[in-house]
């Protein structure tokens, strides 16, 4: 199970095939069983599920790192020769990983659900997993010369899998209420993992969260330009993140907030994006493989300082009114 050595003679493929198939639906059976089991009918329920999850994702995480590193020190690699940076993983679903481990304990231990925890419970939702959804739409994650059961599969097979039923949980329970009008939140998670994965793509030149070119896209024919491989999955992702807000909103027809009241946030958002489109232009060459990749932080980092200075503003205005 957790051999270094155990590697299967014929490769197994999961992409576009039978074994996709029976994976899709093993998944699907084993997030409905889970939702199942944990209906969250009291505040007490709710609060352990979601304390139990999050534990639960941070042993698996933890395993993995560990699993990696323990590879590492078994094949002899020499320090210089290691890639730490995808050891430790900057994908879109490792940061969303450790992003739904602290927003469910902060769930679980806050009294006071604030706007932060709020902004973060709709990240969950429309980024963690949409993203978890879309890794089993195009299963790249999963080896195919090591067996299923083989810890390295089973690990990223059950975390992703953890990753769409928390999200979907924290509906249910009605810890948020998904709008429309709240969908900037999911654009400014985007904002968030674009600037971490595409710091660590050009430092170590790697391809995290598909900022150089996405595999789905080139699987099926699709060759979209370096410059614009990020934000073209940003908007195959946010369609999704549409689409599931629409089905949440048709189940419970929650009331829209007033789009006057919301319609910056969904502009300073959107800069964000571009941002993320723009700086790595500004690079000499890709990837940078030095410090100035830290520049690639700047999209959250102006998107958050502009919601702050207009958060400051809105509150000054108001108690100038009063």
């Amino acid at each position: 199970m957790f051999g270094f050595n155990t590697i299967l003679e014929n490769p197994v493929n999961y992409i576009f095939n039978l074994n996709h198939l029976l994976l899709i639906l093993s998944v699907g059976a084993f997030i409905v069983a889970l939702l199942f089991i944990f209906r969250g009918k009291t505040e007490k329920s709710r609060k352990i599920t979601m304390i139990i999850t999050a534990f639960v994702l941070f042993i698996l995480e933890i395993g993995r790192i560990i699993w990696k590193v323990e590879y590492i020190l078994y094949t002899g690699t020499k320090i210089e020769e290691v890639d730490w940076w995808w050891n430790i993983s900057f994908q879109m679903c490792a940061i969303m990983t450790w992003f739904t481990i602290i927003t469910l304990l902060l769930n679980a231990f806050l009294k006071k659900k604030g706007k932060v925890l709020n902004v973060m419970n709709n990240i969950l939702f429309g980024c963690a997993m949409i993203g978890g959804i879309l890794t089993y739409v195009y299963p790249y994650f999963i080896s195919s010369y090591r067996p299923i059961w083989h810890f390295s599969n089973w690990q990223t097979i059950v975390t992703h899998a953890l990753l769409i039923f928390a999200p979907i949980y924290v509906v249910r329970a009605k810890i948020i209420e998904p709008k429309y009008t709240d969908l900037w939140k999911p654009m400014l998670g985007y904002v968030l993992i674009g600037s971490i994965a595409g710091m660590a793509s050009e430092f170590s030149g790697n391809n995290f969260a598909y900022y150089y070119e996405n595999g789905l896209f080139n699987y099926i024919g699709l060759n979209v330009p370096f410059e614009l491989s990020f934000f073209a999955t940003f908007v195959g992702v946010y369609i999704c993140a549409i689409i599931a807000y629409t089905i949440a909103k048709l189940i419970y027809k929650y009331k829209e907030d007033n789009i006057k009241e919301v319609y910056p946030y969904f502009i300073f958002s959107f800069i964000g994006i571009i941002l993320l489109v723009l700086i790595p232009l500004c690079y000499p060459e890709h990837p940078v493989g030095n410090f100035l990749a830290v520049f690639s932080l700047l999209p959250i980092i102006i998107t958050l300082t502009i919601i702050f200075i207009y958060e400051f503003y809105k509150k000054t205005r108001i108690k100038a009114l009063l």
